[in-house]
């Protein structure tokens, strides 16, 4: 039951993320979405159809000529054409005189040509088919003129009419306007003009005529869905997968962000379960039930949607039961499919893709054998989908309901329907198993070799008072499949972890594990939490309430609350007991989010994010928590918060925790691990380490009188030099003697310090060793003393010589040297990044070389009508058409009658087709009897009511019409089938009924007017596109360096170091245009080779292309600038042009499709015009247009333009592309200046004016601290020495003056002065959105300050800023690499900096910042603190006087940053360097003054200052003997001890664990004594009273020197030494205050908040304006 409620407590997690948190986005994609494209599908059968309307309609009389002219309006068929092929004057003449006069007064313009040839030219059609004619009659003769002896005509309408949109309820239909109309008026004015001649006769005025279809309504949605079911099994039956596929986007989308986020590990190594396989079974459980669920409805929904409108015979529940199946197979093969991704980025779409493609290969494979398709169905869902779905139409196209267990009809395979559902159950549960064993095999979290107890089972496995147990535990890496495979290239290497690791964690008890990266600690905890699997040896765990864990990087859920977190963790560690809301609420606040409850984790600060995570880990009881580097990243005071939480933890839970902070370790740990490669060194309490393993006691004293007087001291080692003398004490105890032995020499100007931490960890790690083998002085890196510090803080000179480099100053670079340095570094790049470059080069050269593969030996298209249309000749009415006649009544319709009129034209067009007949020939009995066989299947009635029956009865063979001739009770009617071939078969019903009603022969023809494709159109359609796709395309990839280097800060360190925008992205454009030029030269080589002819002025093109590559190239690098990573920058690159170039082809073709014909040309031009300037590839495409003269686009009239260069042709594209470079690459240098202020933004926001740094308004003189009011006006005295002149070169290297920085009404800096001098280390310290960055900027020239100004060597940033950036070294917090090797990076700087001998300070840094031998490696390859060398070297590599150190050791182990430090040591000395962290353990070691800021300046002073002013205090910590078993009795008596002792002035630890002991005093109480110094204890064995020296009878007599504060330390050593034995104290030590405890007093006085918890005054809304 556990696991089941686990599960449940994990789906209703997932609802909450995509239900609530993404309602909109999750309905859509899972329920309208798939509803939507179900829907579409299954009308898409309706798609293939033309719109119409079935039946039988009413009769309706012919419209008039004027009539159908007018209904024609608004259709812009204005012209009706008469060509009379030269016969004028006769009875052609006369009739179309007739029809012109009846066209011009109806308002329509006549157009009477000579010429069938000359239709083009007067009829030119659209793409649609639309032309500007309403019709066109072609006389051919007449009986008197043409020879034939009859009349002879052709009627031309459009090709777009009729088209199968027949409407019965309508009599407006394209047959009965445009042509029946035209038709009946012409043979009017025929039959006037032959009236009484040969027996002919007028033709009636009123004829009635009707439509009607051979289905009905039903027949025919009932047609077309079954013939849809062909295009289903052939084609169409895989798109209604994409109903089902969103849930494999989303939920493996949704599966590998858990993963790559760490969620995954976190939850299954948290969850308390019984079994290792439960949490991956629950957690993957989860996930299918989740989303199975949320898009079960859109299932049903889509799948009763397409079972009623595509499977209409088959039982709908086969079609829904199936649609539910499919879809759960789907979610399970996502499971399995999401199991090879780590990253989220392309997972979803990967694995959608990939899925899709199975559907396809199942959809395309041809006729698959019953083999195939069982083997396909049963490994692949999306295959099992397509051959189902392709066998219900099978069935549906028999018009049978579906049998499952029967074998399909007409099928290839024979695998009846219940197959499929049986393979989709196996499937369902097979695939979440197999996703399992591949997450493990990949991504594996299940930890072998651990052992978790809960309940009885504790007291088998482990002791009483034992939390954690590893015995024996080793953990070895052993190189994977692939890596073994390739050992003849390098022998493989198996990494020994952890070797045989024996360790415990008792209960309560806050253990550390310390170590340098590789020594195992974090593999160790890793373990512990089930991350990882031991190789050997036994983990035994405590598993009550869980296992807690908080890893070192924050893993949360943005969109959820902090409560439900800390509900969700609590309900899967402890499933059967969850916590109450209150006792949430209570966790809640105890890890202080209590005002952040409701608030989502994706707006918490860092601080509080880990907090979160600590409130995860502790929440469900659980007895053993695992944090990894709890306190990395965040600012000392979210850090002192989150030690609070743990520390309010001790003696109720074990903690095990891995810290790169020593100090860190120090404070809260109750034991200490320390770990150097994969073996344990030591253990045991900080304080036993430090005594048995630290430095020793050192006593330095510096009187030079008295050095000659010291004595000697048994057992101390003594070193003495002229100006200092050292004693080195082992123990305690010897240190207590010394002091009292100097002490009663009279000597009490003396500094006492004590083993640290430190001394431990540098003696113990191993791998503190550097790179090249050496190690780091035992006794720190730079001095932590104050006489020490100033050794290096004397100034040094400022010429060619700092700290020991001999470096060459810099100089300013030239415009056009420093592009040739930015030119070079790209070829140099170009060595590690070439594909894009190569990219961009072969893919215009491949498709210029296969596209042209269309238009082989094709030629340019010319530009006469005549040229560029195809008028098609009139058909053969007796070829292949078969009849079946409704007609009457008898009397009309006898077969001698059909004979004569029909013969000559049957004759005609079958022997000579000419459309001609030659009167000699007569009309022989066998023609007329094969003219009479013609309408043998003639069916004549003898009323119209018969006539009208017969018309419904045999509607479905009757081809092409019926004809009713009329009696006394009904019109001449004419009947014609509307669906199929609606014009013609109304023509010729007409033709028909005209010559029986006129008795007259008439030789007519049907054809349509011009359709507008000449040949190969289609070809050079094709070629514009692909050729404009790989346009689009391959510009592209230079987005993807410039979007790098702006990602990884490359190009703001550029510019930090003397670079300028201009000169940096001409030299990128003329690098990137050399691909171009070689591209375009090639790419058009190619086509003007390969298609000679095809090309109008093809050299113009290869402008083009040039000018069009470097337009794109800078749109590309603008895009760069806001892309989130490569790529979305190739992407949207990309992607926008295709865009904006679809929109236009699409555009284009509507036009000609659908604009008015004489319109065409102006409106093309008026789209190119405004879409030009959208992208480049409008331009390009429209290039392509003119040099392929599609659609007449080089044309000027009938002929090719002769000018070239007009800007209707290439002209145009030329000028814009040229506008284009210019205004994208202003707005690239706009956007991305690189100087201070420079920015979009700053157009749109108001900033306050600047205020002078002289002003006294401005500069607010009252300041809270003395220092910082000293320090005020300090750095203004050397500022005004330096402008008077009588102080040429000041003292400070950097100087802020009065700086004052705002955002809107946000002021991050206020007010802030302070100065640097040359050879000082300056730490500028302060809680997150204190200004430290803020600071760092206007200094970097990065922002333009509101007021103030910073100064550079007397260079003001604001004003001079690139002079100011020559004397500055920058080293980011996060190293900004490139992708060069070590020299390569310092050579390019060097060139940058204008370095005149760059070899030599290449060689001089590496040599200093200890880089020697890695100086032809890569930067990517290089350790973390070897690339913070590096950085290091880049800032100094032109010898700057001036460095900001952010972060220097940021993201380093404890080695690591000791070896950092050392660095610095010996580069340092002699600059101005400002220190930026976050690490007071770090400014402790490296400042001599710091600064302590949040806005303003709070506190400055040196270290020792700020300690003895804000935290003069002397820290203990004792451990007591037998610990830590000690009894609560022992450790009492030693707290009323330090009670009584010290008074109320001892901070005593409220409560003690493990016989350890903490308390603070101040160290004047020691040094002043007196007053309780007389105390005394009683010893418990014996009834004696033992008194201790009072503490201020440690000191000399009368005439002693008055002690110093430093020797407050060696004072309190002696007092606690003498009582150690009686107190039963086996350990402690002494420290003094440190700079952390400094900058906590400082904050705290201050009242400064936390980030996050600041009371902001909340703005009031408009609309409560007055409340």
């Amino acid at each position: 039951m556990a696991l089941l409620r686990q599960t449940w407590t994990l789906t209703l997690k997932n609802w909450l993320i995509v239900l609530v948190r993404h309602s909109f986005a999750t309905v859509f994609r899972a329920f309208v979405l798939p509803i939507v494209i179900i829907a579409f599908l299954a009308f898409a059968r309706n798609l293939f159809q033309p719109a119409a309307v079935f039946g039988v309609s009413s009769p309706h009389a012919i419209p008039s000529l004027p009539e159908a002219l007018a209904s024609s309006s608004g259709s812009g068929r204005e012209h009706v054409v008469f060509v009379h092929n030269g016969f004028t004057g006769g009875e052609i003449g006369r009739v179309i005189d007739e029809l012109v006069t009846t066209v011009r007064d109806s308002g329509k313009n006549a157009t009477i040509l000579s010429s069938e040839s000359d239709l083009a030219y007067v009829c030119q059609a659209s793409l649609r088919g639309v032309t500007p004619c309403f019709a066109a009659v072609v006389f051919s003769g007449s009986p008197s003129e043409g020879g034939g002896g009859f009349w002879n005509y052709t009627i031309r309408v459009d090709p777009s009419l009729g088209a199968g949109r027949i409407n019965v309820d309508r009599d407006d239909n394209d047959s009965q306007v445009y042509l029946l109309p035209l038709q009946h008026a012409l043979i009017k004015a025929i039959s006037r003009t032959n009236n009484g001649t040969n027996g002919a006769m007028a033709l009636p005025n009123a004829i009635d005529n009707y439509p009607f279809t051979s289905l009905t309504r039903e027949e025919r949605a009932d047609q077309i869905r079954v013939n849809f079911q062909s295009v289903l099994i052939n084609v169409f039956a895989v798109t209604f997968l994409l109903g089902l596929i969103g849930i494999v986007y989303h939920m493996a989308g949704f599966i590998a962000t858990e993963r790559e986020t760490g969620m995954s590990q976190l939850i299954e190594a948290m969850m308390a379960t019984k079994g290792h396989w439960q949490p991956q079974a629950a957690r993957l459980l989860s996930y299918h039930l989740s989303f199975s669920i949320v898009y079960l409805p859109g299932w049903v929904i889509s799948s009763i949607i397409l079972a009623r409108g595509v499977y209409a015979k088959t039982n709908v529940a086969v079609v829904l039961l199936y649609f539910i199946l499919a879809g759960l197979a789907l979610g399970s093969m996502t499971i399995l499919g999401a199991a090879f991704f780590r990253r989220s980025q392309l997972s979803g779409v990967s694995i959608t893709i990939l899925y899709i493609l199975l559907a396809v290969i199942a959809q395309s494979v041809n006729s698959p054998n019953t083999g195939t398709v069982i083997v396909l169905s049963l490994l692949f869902t999306p295959c099992n989908f397509t051959y189902f779905m392709t066998l219900l139409s099978r069935w549906e196209r028999e018009q049978w309901p579906t049998d499952l267990v029967a074998e399909p009809p007409n099928s290839p395979w024979n695998v009846p329907g219940v197959v499929f559902f049986v393979f989709l159950a196996g499937q369902i549960l097979v695939y979440p198993i197999l996703g399992a064993l591949v997450e493990r095999w990949l991504h594996g979290s299940t930890s072998g070799g651990r052992h978790i107890v809960v309940g009885e089972k504790r007291g088998e496995h482990l002791d009483p008072d034992c939390a954690v147990q590893l015995d024996s535990f080793t953990k070895i890496y052993k190189p994977g499949i692939v890596r073994r495979m390739f050992s003849f290239i390098s022998k493989p290497t198996t990494v020994v972890a952890v070797n045989n690791l024996t360790l415990s964690a008792s209960r309560g008890q806050i253990l550390a594990l310390l170590g340098a990266n590789g020594s195992g600690k974090s593999t160790t905890l890793d373990t512990i939490a089930g991350i990882n699997t031991a190789t050997s040896g036994k983990i035994t765990i405590d598993g009550t309430g869980g296992l807690g864990i908080a890893p070192q990087k924050n893993v949360l859920w943005d969109e959820l609350t902090v409560e439900e977190h800390i509900r969700i963790f609590n309900r899967l560690k402890s499933p059967g007991n969850h916590a109450t809301k209150d006792e949430i609420h209570q966790l809640v606040l105890s890890v202080d989010l209590e005002k952040k409850i409701k608030a989502k984790s994706g707006t918490l600060s860092g601080g509080q994010k880990r907090k979160l995570q600590l409130g995860m880990m502790l929440t469900g009881g659980s007895q053993v928590c695992c944090c990894d580097e709890v306190s990395s990243g965040i600012d000392p005071l979210s850090r002192r918060k989150i030690w609070d939480i743990l520390l309010a933890e001790r003696g109720r839970r074990t903690i095990i925790l891995t810290t790169h902070f020593l100090d860190e370790a120090d404070a809260l740990a109750d034991y200490i691990a320390v770990l150097s490669k994969g073996s344990l060194r030591a253990k045991g309490t900080s304080v036993e380490l430090k005594n048995r393993l630290g430095g020793g006691y050192r006593i330095h004293v510096n009187n030079v009188k008295m050095i000659p007087f010291l004595p000697e001291i048994a057992g101390v080692t003594k070193k003495a030099t002229q100006e200092e003398a050292a004693y080195i004490a082992s123990t305690s105890s010897l240190a207590a003697m010394m002091i009292k032995e100097l002490e009663a020499a009279g000597i009490t100007d003396y500094r006492f310090s004590g083993p640290t931490i430190e001394d431990v960890f540098l003696q113990l790690a191993e791998e503190i060793k550097d790179d090249d083998g050496a190690e780091v002085d035992q006794h720190g890196v730079l001095s932590s003393t104050e006489e020490e510090k100033s050794a290096t803080n004397v100034p040094g000179a400022k010429g060619t010589e700092k700290g020991g480099l001999k470096l060459l100053s810099g100089r300013h670079v030239g415009f056009f040297e420093l592009c040739w340095v930015l030119f070079r570094k790209r070829c140099v790049i170009f060595k590690s990044n070439w594909f894009p470059s190569v990219a961009a080069f072969v893919l215009p050269v491949v498709a210029a070389g296969l596209v042209t593969l269309f238009v082989k030996d094709q030629q340019l298209a010319g530009c006469s009508p005549t040229e560029t249309s195809s008028l098609e000749a009139a058909g053969n009415i007796f070829e292949d058409l078969k009849f079946f006649v409704v007609g009457g009544p008898s009397n009309k319709l006898s077969q001698t009658t059909l004979a004569r009129l029909f013969a000559p034209i049957y004759l005609n067009s079958v022997n000579t087709g000419s459309g001609s007949v030659n009167p000699a020939d007569g009309a022989s009995s066998g023609a007329a009897s094969t003219a009479a066989d013609l309408l043998r299947n003639l069916t004549i009635v003898n009323s119209f009511e018969e006539f009208s029956n017969s018309i419904v009865q045999y509607r479905k063979n009757i081809t092409p019409a019926g004809i009713w001739l009329g009696d006394d009770g009904s019109r001449p009617t004419l009947v014609y089938r509307g669906n199929g071939a609606e014009m013609f078969n109304a023509y010729f019903g007409q033709w028909v009924m005209d010559m029986l009603l006129t008795n007259t022969t008439l030789f007519s023809t049907y054809g349509v007017l011009d359709r507008p494709f000449t040949p190969g159109t289609g070809n050079s359609l094709q070629l514009l596109v692909y050729v404009s796709l790989s346009l689009v395309a391959y510009p592209a990839f230079f987005a993807l360096y410039p979007n790098l280097e702006r990602r990884h800060n490359v190009r703001s360190l550029q510019y930090v170091t003397g670079v300028r925008p201009v000169p940096l992205w001409l030299a990128y454009t003329l690098f990137d245009f050399a691909i171009v030029l070689a591209g375009a030269a090639i790419s058009v080589g190619l086509l003007a080779g390969l298609a000679p002819d095809l090309w109008y002025h093809v050299s113009y093109l290869f402008l083009i292309f040039i000018l069009y590559g470097i337009a794109s190239t800078v749109l590309a690098y603008n895009v760069s600038l806001f892309s989130a990573n490569q790529l979305s920058a190739y992407a949207f690159t990309a992607a926008g042009q295709v865009i904006i170039l679809l929109l236009y082809i699409i555009a284009f073709i509507c036009v000609l499709a659908y604009a008015p014909v004489p319109s065409i040309d102006r409106i093309l031009l008026i789209i190119t015009f405004v879409m030009s300037a959208l992208a480049p590839i409008v331009p390009a495409a429209r290039a392509l247009f003119v040099a392929l003269n599609l659609f007449a686009t080089s044309c000027d009239g009938d002929q090719l333009g002769s000018d070239p260069s007009a800007l209707v042709r290439y002209g145009g594209p030329i000028l814009y592309l040229i506008i284009q470079i210019i205004v994208y690459f202003l707005v690239l240098v706009w956007v991305d200046g690189g100087s201070a202020g420079f920015s979009l933004g700053r157009i749109f926001t108001r900033s306050s004016p600047a205020k002078h740094p002289g002003d006294p308004a401005s500069a607010e003189e009252e300041q809270g601290d003395e220092e910082v009011a000293n320090e005020l006006v300090r750095v203004k005295s050397s500022a005004s020495g330096a402008r008077d002149g009588r102080s040429p070169n000041s003292a400070d290297g950097l100087r802020v003056v009065n700086l004052i920085k705002s955002f809107g009404s946000n002021t991050a800096v206020d007010n802030v002065t302070f100065g640097i001098r040359h050879g000082e280390v300056f730490a500028l310290l302060g809680p997150n959105g204190a200004g430290k960055s803020t600071t760092i900027s206007v200094i970097r020239g990065d922002l333009k300050p509101s007021g103030g100004d910073v100064f550079v060597e007397d260079v003001s940033v604001a004003r001079h800023l690139a002079a100011a950036r020559s004397h500055l070294g920058v080293c980011p917090q996060f190293d900004a690499l490139d992708q060069m090797t070590v020299e390569e990076h310092l050579a390019f700087y060097a060139r940058a900096r204008g370095v005149s001998d760059v070899k030599h300070n290449v060689d001089e840094v590496l040599v200093g910042v200890g880089l020697s031998s890695f100086r032809s490696r890569y930067a990517h390859a290089l350790s973390g603190g070897n690339k913070r060398k590096l950085s290091l070297g880049i800032a100094l590599m032109g010898n700057p006087s001036v460095v900001l150190l952010d972060e220097p050791s940021s993201g380093l182990d404890a080695a690591g940053k000791r070896r950092m430090w050392r660095t610095l040591a010996t580069t340092a000395p002699g600059r101005s360097i400002l220190l930026t962290t976050h690490s007071m353990e770090e400014a402790d070691a490296l400042a001599g003054r710091a600064g302590i800021l949040a806005k303003r300046m709070l506190a400055m002073g040196s270290v020792d200052q700020l300690r003895r002013r804000f935290g003069d205090r002397l820290y203990v910590h004792l451990v007591c003997r037998g610990a830590p078993r000690t009894s609560e009795q022992d450790v009492q008596r030693v707290v009323e001890w330090v009670r009584r002792v010290f008074g109320g002035s001892a901070d005593v630890e409220e409560k003690t664990y493990h016989g350890q002991l903490r308390f603070s005093i101040p160290a004047s109480l020691v040094l002043g004594g007196g007053g309780e110094g007389q105390k005394q204890i009683e010893d418990e064995d014996e009834d004696e009273i033992t008194t201790t020296s009072s503490l201020a009878g440690v000191g000399g007599g009368k005439g002693s020197p008055p002690p110093s504060s430093s020797s407050a330390i060696g004072r309190l050593v002696v007092l606690l030494e003498e009582n150690r034995a009686a107190l039963g104290v086996e350990h402690f030590s002494v420290s003094p205050t440190t700079l952390d405890q400094v900058f906590l007093t400082v904050v705290g006085q201050h009242n400064i908040k936390e980030e996050g918890y600041e009371n902001k005054e909340k703005k009031k809304k408009w609309w409560r304006f007055g409340r």
